[in-house]
């Protein structure tokens, strides 16, 4: 290898299905069909062949690297491609230089035959990979991004190949996994099944692991669309190395020791391991927002089925790597809801100074389940006892259809507003990471003082109107979190007018290739349950067909059947940041929208927005906002509400913003 830079992506394929966006490309007359990927890499599958994994499966194995290498544009001076399988041997099924087409690489991956070998030697695949594949003798190129994708069903296993027992085994694939990543190696691990070794897994992904370490159920889940998709996308995006030299983000609450023992419900109702997954990656997600040491913040775990098991007290782990490693190797059982018994555990283990609870610090209890307790008698009894003792701040979180609202709300701490969140999946977790933290969190460093803001619209909290938000979730958004800042957006819009008195009313949709009503404007009669909606709403990826939005918009949601109200308001909020993939099929639903007599404000973000499709979609030029970056749309907040509520002549500075039409 040179000193150049290169970039391994290892996945060690484990059960996670995200859906990640897929990447625009220019020019589609070659290969006709979107790709996920249209940046060269040198891409190398690493693929375990072993016994316990099966022909069928094995197969199932060959057509996920095959979905993979579709997503990505392949040839000489392109993507390149090379495979390695491994059971107790090893062997360099083909290298970069072998092959130089699509059709060619896809046949040669059908052909590969299965070993059946009786033993895991992964430590000699890696090490196969660093020393034989990525080496310019057989087509390794320098400054080209190295990427490895490694599938295995389960933990390295010498079996008789070598003189190790399995844990030298895995110390040694470890060690050729930081091999690796002294390269300058991305490695991603993946397991599939229920044999994987999370801790070896999690020890060859890169930081930070919630990135880096996936799972899937079995080799079925291997061939779903998101799935594929995903790998392809993170193959495709891999950081620099400039960015690797980064240092990490600050925690939000270094400023704020807390004591806080998360209750996670693994009862049989979740149904998957991924699904379990999912809340012990939103607990991940809050540790990285808190500093976590003795003089800091410090975690405990419980986790509860029809039994509860203390996994760890608060004093166990004082660094936040070894914390979330910890975390994520939390095994999933099946049972029922004895949320009683957690809470007791809380209460008589978790907060005991024994075990590291501090005299003086925050106590905070976070129970995450999807159902009704087994018990409701006693769990009751224990909410009870933990609102005695008064110095717990509870919050519960219901995920999906089946938990019980009063149950949660009786386990809360007052009020229930403030302390219980609600969402419909277990994959939604994420997006309240950063709300819920925010509800117990001091900054760590003082916030810069704003600028200046106009007061509140006051005739907002008096006028009738009907409110629908069509907000964009296209592939060029990229990823959860940009879209995330949209409904913050419309979330903060939620204070400025008065929905509980039923003066104002709000439907969501959001748009890509297909658009979906997340509400209509009948749905909620209060600004919590329209927040708690907006809760739920997920980004996707795909083209950005605004027309079809426009269109269900019309003769869907504007309809009295699903709660628009004759005579009055219409108020409508576009938010996109691109231009419209059929504008002629745009402009006609556009022209029928404006028949409805609604007043359309049309909000452009970004570089790649057209501003005279924002102006044709908007009742007028003045209802046409502009904003540099996603960020920016809370600095036109205010200007919007006072534009929707008839009040736009309140001597706003306007050059702050990026406001009317722009050339």
């Amino acid at each position: 290898m040179t000193s150049s830079l290169y970039i391994c992506v290892l996945f060690l394929l484990v059960g996670k299905s995200l859906a990640l966006p897929r990447v625009k490309r220019q020019d589609d007359s070659v290969i006709r069909r979107n790709r996920v990927c249209g940046n060269i890499a040198d891409l190398a599958f690493v693929i375990d062949s072993s016994r316990s994994i099966g022909e069928p499966e094995f197969n199932k194995e060959l057509r996920f690297v095959r979905e993979v290498l579709k997503e990505f544009e392949l040839g000489i001076d392109k993507t390149r491609v090379a495979i390695v399988s491994f059971s107790n041997v090893v062997k360099t099924e083909f290298n970069f230089n072998q092959y130089s087409n699509e059709n060619d690489i896809l046949s040669a991956v059908s052909r590969i035959l299965y070993a059946a070998g009786p033993a895991t030697v992964t430590y000699r695949a890696l090490n196969q990979t660093r020393r034989g594949v990525f080496n310019p003798g057989f087509g390794d190129r320098p400054g080209v991004p190295n990427v490895v994708i490694v599938v295995t069903d389960g933990g390295t296993n010498p079996g008789r190949v070598d003189p190790y027992t399995k844990e030298v085994g895995k110390a040694l694939t470890l060690g050729e996994a930081e091999e690796l990543k002294v390269m300058g190696c991305h490695v991603f691990s993946i397991g599939v099944g229920p044999h994987i070794d999370p801790s070896e897994l999690m020890g060859i992904a890169s930081k930070p692991e919630e990135k880096y370490y996936l799972q899937v159920d079995n080799f079925n889940k291997l061939n779903t669309r998101a799935l594929t998709e995903m790998v392809a996308y993170r193959a495709c995006e891999v950081p620099s190395w400039e960015e690797l030299q980064d240092p990490p983000p600050q925690p939000l609450c270094e400023a704020s020791p807390t004591d806080i023992v998360f209750i996670l419900d693994k009862s049989t109702s979740l149904r998957t391991l991924t699904n379990y997954m999912e809340e012990l990656n939103f607990v991940i997600g809050v540790i990285k927002n808190l500093a976590i040491g003795p003089d800091h913040s410090q975690v405990s775990v419980i986790t509860f089925s029809t039994e509860s098991k203390f996994e760890f007290p608060l004093n166990r782990y004082q660094d936040a790597e070894s914390l979330k490693r910890a975390i994520m190797q939390l095994p999933w059982s099946k049972g029922d809801t004895y949320t009683d018994l957690a809470l007791k555990s809380m209460l008589d283990e978790a907060f005991s100074p024994s075990n590291g609870a501090r005299r003086g610090v925050a106590k905070i209890g976070v129970i995450v389940t999807d159902g009704a307790s087994t018990d409701p008698y006693k769990t009751e009894k224990m909410a009870e006892r933990i609102h005695r003792i008064r110095n717990i701040n509870m919050f519960a979180i219901g995920v999906g259809d089946a938990f019980n609202k009063d149950e949660l709300a009786m386990i809360a701490s007052k009020p229930a507003s403030k302390h219980v969140f609600e969402v419909k999946d277990v994959q939604a977790l994420s997006m309240i990471t950063g709300l819920f933290t925010g509800r117990f969190c001091r900054p760590a460093t003082p916030r810069p003082t704003p600028r200046p803001t106009p007061a509140p619209i006051k005739d907002c909290q008096y006028r009738d109107m009907d409110v629908v938000f069509l907000l964009d979730k296209s592939t060029s958004l990229q990823t959860q979190t940009n879209f995330n800042k949209e409904l913050v957006f419309v979330n903060d819009f939620l204070d400025e007018i008065n929905i509980d008195s039923g003066s104002a009313q709000v439907a969501v949709m959001t748009f890509s290739d297909d658009p979906k009503v997340e509400f209509h404007l009948n749905r909620y009669n209060s600004k919590f349950g329209v927040k708690q909606g907006l809760l739920g709403v997920k980004y996707t990826y795909g083209n950005t067909y605004t027309d079809r939005a426009v269109k269900t918009l019309v003769d869907d949601v504007l309809t009295t059947r699903n709660g628009a109200r004759p005579g009055v308001i219409k108020v409508v909020i576009i938010v996109t940041d691109g231009k419209s993939t059929d504008p002629y099929a745009l402009a006609d639903q556009t022209a029928r929208l404006h028949r409805q007599s609604a007043t359309v404000f049309a909000i452009g973000v970004g570089e790649a927005i057209d501003a005279s499709e924002l102006r044709m979609m908007a009742s007028e030029s003045d209802n046409v906002f502009m904003v540099d970056d996603l960020n920016a749309l809370q600095n036109i907040r205010l200007q919007l509400v006072s534009r929707v509520c008839g009040n736009d002549r309140n001597n706003f500075p306007l050059d702050r913003f990026r406001l009317g039409p722009r050339a």
